[in-house]
C-alpha cells in the first residue's frame, strides 16, 4: 500500500511535466501583453529555499502533501512526500556525487540521481555551470524549467485572477507534446505579500486535472537538520574517493563509556543505563572490559555488581572478576574463543571487537555518511550493515552500527580523517528476521586517552591467586646508584615503569603477571622488587585422557602436584614434552609425537594422562621459574638495562644496570637450606629437580615411623625435608609427602628394609648419593685385606658406612655383589 502511495504521488507531479498526446497547444497571449521576464528562482533565491505545496487531482480526487529543501551551496536537496494520511516518503540527494537516498520507516535505497527509479525520473530539473553539472528534484523543477522555457515555449499572459487572496501575475507554456497550455503563476512584486518573502512567490502550476498550489516559498538559511543523509537506516553509498575510517587497531586505547540500552519487544518502553571502562594494550594483545549491573533509566541507583573481564589474547587466557558489594571473586579460564561480550538487560549479548571497539578488517568495510552533530560536536560518521546473526536469546535479520568520529578542525577536509578523530558515539539498531526493530543501544564515548601507563596496576590479577601459593614469587633486582642519587629517587614512578618494560621484555611475562612494583633506596644501590605471578590455568593447555598413564616414561617425579607436573612438561629446559601421566602424586613425561598410538599408554585406573593441545603448542607462556633463569642470564651478561626520564619529559637522568638478584622461592624463608645462597635455587615450589645429593628410589613410599629406622621431624616442603636429612651423618634416606607435607628421615645410614616401609600414594623415598663422592673403579678389588668390613645390599650403603666411618679414616672401599659386603679401606 505505502508502495502505491509513493508512486501515486509522484505522478501526479510527473504528470505536470510529462507530455500527453501529440496535438497542437497555443500559450500566447488572447490580448496584446508586453512581454514580462518569468522569476528566476535560482537567481532570487541565492541561498537555497523551503518550499510546501498542495498537489490535487480533480480526476482522480487525491491530494499530496509535500515539503522541499535545496541549498544552494552543497548543491544538496530534500523532499518529503505525504497522501492522504500514509507513511513520509523521504528522498535526500547530492548533486555534486550524483547520489539520491530513498528512505522511509527503518529503509533506505541508493541510486544515481542522474537515474532515478520512476517515478522520480520525471521530478528532475539539470543545469550546468561552468564547473560542475546540477539537479534539482521537486516541484521547484516545474518553476525553474518554465524560467528556462521564456523566450521559445513561455509567454507572459498578464496580471490575473488573485490565487488565495494574493495578486498574481500570469505565464503560460506549452511543453513538447502539450495538447493544453501549463499555466503558472507568481505573485504581483506590487502586492504587500506581509509573510514569506519580498521576492518572486511562486504561487500556482496547473496541468489539465492536476494542480500544485505552493503554500510557502522562503530562502534556506540552514539550520535544519535535515540535509543530510539519514542514519541507523543502512545507506550504502554509490560515490568512490570517500573517506575512510580512522584506524585504532594499533594504538593503545583506554575510555569511558556511558551505554543506554532499550528492548521494547521484550522490555517494554523502559530504558536501562549501564557503564563500562575499556583498556587496550596492542604489545602485550591485551584488553579489559569492566562493567556495571544495569539500572533502569527512571530509577538510577548505586551498581550492584561490577564484573571486570580481561582478555590475554596472547595467551588465551581469560580472567573474570567480580565485586558483589565488596564480596570479591575471581578465576581464569583457558579459552580458545577469546571473545569479549557485553550482556545487555534482556540476556542478550554482543561481541565488543564487533560493535563498540571493532576491528579495523570490519571498519574499513564502513560507509561515510558525511558530518553530523554529536552532543554539540560535529563528527565523522561510518555506518555498517550486518548480515543474520546472533545475540544469544534471539537471531537478528540484520544490524545497523553507526560510528561518530570527532572532526580534527573548524574546517572540515573530509579526506583528513586521521586519528586526531577520537571516537565519540556508537549506536546500533537491530532488526529481527522480519525486519522490524528489535533492540537498540547508543555508547557515548568519554575520557578517551591513547597513552595507557601502569597496565600492571590498572589490570591486577592478584585476587585469582593464593598468596601462601606457589604461584605467588617475589624477585628483587639491586641497581648501584652512583650518580645523582636525589634524581634516582624523585623519578621513582619512571624507574619502575621502565623497569617493568624491561622486565618484560627480557623474560616475555606479561603485564598482568607483574602487578606489583616497590623500589628503596639506600646509599649506593636501588633495589626493585616485583611479585611475579605464575602460569595461569595451565590445564587448560592439555587434553585429559583419563585412567591411562605412558608405558615407558622418560622422566619421572614424585611428591609432585599436578599442577608443577604440567608445569614440568612447558618449560623452557622441556621443550620437547608431549604428554605427562600423573598417578596420585607421581609424574612422568614423554616426548613422543604420537601419544594416542598404540604401545605409548597403557590402562591405568589410579592415572590420567595430559597431551598437550594444539593451542599450548602456539603459545608461549613463561613459567616463573623460567623468567627468573632468564632474569639471571641477562644479569651475568649485564644486559638488564633501564634508561631513567625526569618526569613527564624525554630528558635522561642516568641509566641503571642491575648487578644482583634475589628471590623468594617459598617455604620457610631464611630457614634451613634457604638461608645458603648456593641452595636457594632448588628451595623454589616450582622447581621439579630432585633434592641435590639424593636421588629418588621408590615412589609412594613412605617410611614408616614405628619403627626406630624412622624419625618423624616436623612438615616441611621436599627441599627443605632434604636439608634436615643432608645434615645428619647417620640418615641414609627421607619421605616427602605431597600432601600433609609430613618429612620423615632414617636414623641409620643403612638401606630401610622392607618392613620400615610402607605405601602412601602422595609419598616419596629419596636416598643420598653417597657413590657420588667416590670413583668408581668397574671390576677390580683390592688385593689385600680391607680394614673393615661391613654388610651392604648397595653400593651405596657401602660408601655410606666409609663416610661415616670413626675408628679410622676410610679413603677408599670395593663392593661386591656376592657376598654382598663392602670392604673399608
Amino acid at each position: 500500500m505505502e508502495t502505491r502511495l509513493v508512486i501515486a504521488a509522484a505522478l501526479l507531479l510527473a504528470a505536470l511535466i510529462l507530455p500527453t498526446c501529440k496535438a497542437d497547444c497555443d500559450a500566447k497571449p488572447k490580448k496584446p501583453v508586453k512581454p514580462k521576464m518569468i522569476p528566476n528562482l535560482l537567481k532570487n533565491y541565492k541561498q537555497g529555499w523551503k518550499l510546501t505545496a498542495e498537489i490535487s487531482d480533480s480526476s482522480e480526487k487525491t491530494t499530496t502533501y509535500l515539503t522541499e529543501y535545496y541549498d544552494m551551496s552543497s548543491k544538496q536537496g530534500f523532499l518529503s512526500f505525504k497522501q492522504d494520511g500514509g507513511d513520509d516518503i523521504n528522498l535526500f540527494y547530492m548533486s555534486r556525487t550524483r547520489e539520491l537516498f530513498i528512505y522511509r520507516n527503518h529503509e533506505c535505497q541508493v541510486t544515481d540521481v542522474q537515474n532515478p527509479p520512476e517515478p522520480v525520473k520525471s521530478l528532475i530539473y539539470e543545469w550546468r555551470t561552468w564547473r560542475e553539472n546540477l539537479t534539482i528534484l521537486g516541484p521547484s523543477a516545474l518553476f525553474a524549467r518554465a524560467w528556462t522555457s521564456q523566450g521559445k515555449e513561455l509567454y507572459y499572459q498578464g496580471p490575473s485572477e488573485p490565487i488565495r487572496g494574493i495578486k498574481s501575475l500570469q505565464w503560460a507554456a506549452c511543453y513538447a507534446d502539450d495538447t493544453e497550455p501549463t499555466r503558472i503563476w507568481f505573485a504581483d512584486s506590487q502586492w504587500d505579500l506581509g509573510y514569506g518573502t519580498w521576492k518572486s512567490l511562486p504561487l500556482r502550476i496547473t496541468s489539465g486535472s492536476q494542480t500544485v498550489d505552493v503554500m510557502m516559498l522562503q530562502s534556506y538559511l540552514g539550520g535544519d537538520d535535515i540535509l543530510k543523509i539519514p542514519l541507523g537506516r543502512g545507506c550504502k553509498r554509490l560515490a568512490r574517493g570517500l573517506p575512510l575510517p580512522p584506524n585504532f587497531s594499533n594504538l593503545d586505547l583506554e575510555f569511558h563509556v556511558e551505554i543506554a540500552f532499550s528492548n521494547p519487544t521484550v522490555l517494554g518502553p523502559t530504558h536501562f543505563l549501564s557503564h563500562l571502562e575499556v583498556i587496550r594494550n596492542v604489545k602485550n594483545n591485551l584488553l579489559s572490559v569492566t562493567t556495571e549491573d544495569w539500572t533502569a533509566a527512571n530509577n538510577v541507583a548505586s551498581p550492584l555488581v561490577i564484573m571486570e573481564h580481561i582478555y590475554d589474547y596472547a595467551n588465551g587466557h581469560v580472567y573474570s572478576y567480580v565485586d558483589t558489594n565488596g564480596l570479591v571473586g575471581c578465576k581464569i579460564e583457558a579459552r580458545d574463543d577469546v571473545a569479549p561480550t557485553v550482556q545487555f538487560p534482556d540476556k542478550n549479548e554482543v561481541n565488543l571487537l564487533q560493535t563498540i571497539l571493532p576491528t579495523y578488517d570490519i571498519l574499513k568495510n564502513a560507509s561515510y555518511l558525511g558530518i553530523h552533530e554529536v552532543r554539540g560536536m560535529p563528527v565523522h560518521v561510518f555506518e555498517l550493515v550486518t548480515g543474520p546473526m546472533s545475540v544469544g536469546n534471539a537471531n537478528l535479520g540484520h544490524a545497523v552500527l553507526t560510528y561518530a568520529f570527532l572532526t580534527e578542525d573548524d574546517y572540515i577536509l573530509d579526506t583528513a580523517v586521521d586519528h586526531r578523530n577520537l571516537p565519540v558515539q556508537v549506536t546500533m539498531l537491530a532488526y529481527g528476521v522480519n525486519n522490524k526493530p528489535y533492540f537498540y543501544f547508543y555508547a557515548n564515548i568519554h575520557d578517551i586517552t591513547t597513552t595507557v601507563t601502569d597496565l600492571n596496576e590498572k589490570l591486577s590479577v592478584k585476587d585469582c591467586y593464593d598468596e601462601n601459593d606457589s604461584e605467588y614469587t617475589w624477585v628483587q633486582l639491586g641497581f648501584p646508584v652512583t650518580d645523582r642519587p636525589a634524581l634516582m629517587m624523585a623519578n621513582s614512578a619512571n624507574i619502575k615503569r621502565a623497569f617493568l618494560e624491561e622486565l618484560q621484555n627480557v623474560t616475555g611475562l606479561s603485564p598482568l603477571r607483574t602487578p606489583d612494583v616497590l623500589i628503596d633506596f639506600t646509599d649506593n644501590m636501588a633495589y626493585v622488587t616485583v611479585l611475579i605471578l605464575g602460569h595461569p590455568a595451565i590445564s587448560g593447555d592439555y587434553a585429559e585422557i583419563p585412567k591411562m598413564k605412558i608405558m615407558e616414561p622418560e622422566w619421572t617425579e614424585g611428591a609432585i602436584t599436578r599442577d608443577n607436573c604440567l608445569k614440568a612438561c612447558s618449560s623452557k629446559d622441556y621443550k620437547d614434552c608431549s604428554a605427562v601421566s600423573y598417578c596420585s602424586s607421581v609424574c612422568a613425561t614423554t616426548t613422543k609425537a604420537s601419544v594416542n598410538s598404540s604401545g605409548v599408554l597403557v590402562n591405568s585406573e589410579d592415572c590420567s594422562t595430559y597431551v598437550k593441545t594444539e593451542r599450548s603448542k602456539r603459545r608461549n607462556v613463561v613459567l616463573t621459574r623460567d623468567a627468573i633463569s632468564y632474569l639471571e642470564d641477562a644479569l651475568r651478561k649485564s644486559e638488564f638495562k633501564i634508561v631513567v626520564k625526569h618526569l613527564n619529559t624525554v630528558i635522561v637522568v642516568g641509566t641503571l644496570v642491575a648487578e644482583t638478584i634475589e628471590y623468594s622461592t617459598g617455604g620457610l624463608r631464611n630457614m634451613i637450606g634457604e638461608s645458603n645462597p648456593d641452595l636457594r635455587h632448588l628451595h623454589q615450589r616450582n622447581s621439579f629437580n630432585a633434592p641435590e645429593g639424593f636421588k629418588e628410589n621408590l615412589v609412594v613410599t613412605a617410611l614408616k615411623t614405628d619403627k626406630p629406622y624412622g624419625q618423624y621431624v616436623g612438615t616441611f616442603e621436599l627441599q627443605d625435608c632434604a636439608d634436615v636429612c643432608r645434615d645428619r651423618e647417620d640418615c641414609f634416606a627421607f619421605s616427602s609427602c605431597l600432601v600433609g607435607k609430613q618429612c620423615v628421615i632414617a636414623t641409620e645410614a643403612r638401606k630401610p628394609e622392607f618392613e620400615e616401609t610402607e605405601f602412601q600414594a602422595d609419598c616419596t623415598m629419596y636416598t643420598k648419593s653417597y657413590e657420588m663422592n667416590f670413583e668408581e673403579l668397574p671390576g677390580i678389588c683390592y688385593s689385600s685385606a680391607a680394614t673393615k668390613y661391613v654388610g651392604a645390599s648397595l653400593a651405596s650403603e657401602c660408601a655410606a658406612a666409609c663416610m661415616n666411618e670413626k675408628e679410622f679414616t676410610c679413603k677408599a672401599f670395593d663392593f661386591c655383589a656376592t657376598p654382598r659386603e663392602g670392604g673399608l679401606s
